[in-house]
């Protein structure tokens, strides 16, 4: 279903997010940067990031009220997936 995965180490985990942060709103840009600073623990398997709407595909209205319209897609590339690392001592 996903064309690729990513496997995140402590090591390659803030490079990703640091490029993985450009929606080209600052104000967007800033929240997300906070967002990854108060979860930035390498035992944490929340990822915080901008996904690009050219990422998304078969969008679909789903349901609209109001101002509120929800939609529902497949993202391309799909979710991250950390790399455990254990500690054999």
């Amino acid at each position: 279903m996903f064309s690729q995965k990513i496997l995140l180490t402590e090591n390659n985990i803030q490079e990703y997010l640091e490029i993985n942060r450009a929606s080209e709103n600052k104000k967007i840009d800033d929240f997300i940067q906070e967002r990854q600073l108060k979860i930035n623990d390498s035992d944490n398997m929340i990822v915080f990031e901008w996904i690009p709407y050219n990422q998304f595909n078969e969008i679909k209205e789903t349901g609209k009220n109001g101002l509120i319209t929800i939609y529902s897609a497949i993202w391309e590339d799909g979710p991250l997936h950390k790399k455990h690392q254990y500690d054999k001592n």
